[in-house]
């Protein structure tokens, strides 16, 4: 990983930055805050593409099926989006083999629990005459108590992956829940088809964001044992008596090991950050077309193979336009702030 405050590359899981002394403890709330966003991002696209395909192509298919079909795809988008942020390839296949496996079955499980009219609990009370509230709400939560626990597991690491598990899973309850009830309070309040839809899509980053938001709490606060480290010349700090690399400060515990030659904070972090939003979109839109425009071909294929490659063809092309407008928007920033860094360097 990298210091948010001098951009040095730390080793995974110190406390303090070898190089500068930041306290990684205090950007916890931070980081936390950039995967729920994240995360809630990914929902709102998942859930509102999920609807889009199967209305714009007109397909007419069961409950069941349409169910299974609306949890995998919106699941697929929400299992990446961790690899798009950390730009980890790895990351990327795994949440996708995640969100495929635990949609699935999540929503499977779901499609038994409305079949056979299972109802469970009632997460926000409220008073009806019939078991919608309760039962669909049941199964919402069980969709996506199954799919984050799939999508934690496979996108944490190795060390963290039981923990994250149980923080997807605890995620994905509350989160699907609760994002089912806020759609039906919205739902009865919609007077137009653009308002049903934002109920839908907000209910979709609701689910996302906590999901993610566990998840990375229960990544950043797992217990993991202590390791050796063998890469790296290592020394014992005087303070915490713990090992840690020779470098300006002990990664344990921030004492000063020697006076750094250069611990300056990068400037304009501000700028930094917005170049790395457009970075993040520019990967996020490109797989989201990509999947999207697969989606399309398979959808449309059985009616007219014509019209399945155009859209297949089209949403790849402007998906990979958009990705390349925002690479350079952030490539823009950085060659700006590259200027003003080596200005100030000639000037000294």
């Amino acid at each position: 990983m990298r210091c948010s405050n001098c951009d040095a590359e730390v080793r995974e899981g110190s406390r303090y930055c070898s190089n500068c002394g930041t306290n990684f403890l205090l950007t916890t709330a931070a980081w936390l805050l950039r995967r729920t966003a994240a995360g809630a991002i990914a929902g709102c696209v998942g859930w509102f593409l999920s609807s889009l395909i199967f209305n714009v192509t007109g397909t007419e298919i069961s409950e069941q099926v349409y169910t299974i079909a609306r949890t995998v795809i919106s699941a697929v988008f929400i299992g990446v989006v961790i690899g798009v942020l950390e730009k980890s390839t790895g990351k990327i296949v795994s949440g996708l083999l995640g969100g495929i496996i635990g949609g699935t079955l999540g929503a499977v499980a779901a499609v038994f629990i409305l079949r056979n009219n299972i109802t469970m609990w009632l997460f926000i009370p409220e008073e009806a005459k019939n078991l919608e509230f309760s039962l669909y709400t049941t199964a919402n939560a069980v969709i996506w108590l199954v799919a984050g626990a799939f999508i934690g597991i496979f996108t944490a690491q190795k060390k963290r992956g039981i923990s994250a598990f149980i923080g997807g899973a605890l995620g994905g309850a509350i989160g699907g829940a609760l994002g089912w009830e806020v759609f039906l309070r919205l739902r009865y309040e919609a007077v137009s088809t653009v308002m049903f839809a934002t109920a839908d899509v907000l209910s979709g980053g609701i689910t996302a964001g906590l999901i993610y938001f566990f998840i990375g709490t229960a990544e950043k606060f797992a217990f993991v044992s202590d390791e050796k480290i063998t890469d790296e010349v290592v020394m014992v700090c005087a303070i915490c008596r713990k090992e840690t690399i020779v470098s300006n400060y002990c990664v344990n515990c921030g004492n000063i090991l020697k006076a750094p030659k250069h611990a300056l904070p990068r400037r304009y972090g501000a700028l930094h950050r917005i170049s790395n939003v457009f970075r993040f979109l520019g990967r996020f839109i490109l797989i989201i077309g990509l999947i999207t425009s697969i989606g399309f071909f398979i959808i449309l294929l059985p009616i007219t193979i014509f019209y399945s490659l155009l859209a297949l063809v089209s949403v790849s092309v402007i998906a990979y336009v958009v990705f390349i407008t925002f690479n350079a928007v952030a490539e823009t920033i950085l060659l700006f702030l590259d200027i003003e860094k080596n200005t100030r360097k000639s000037g000294k």
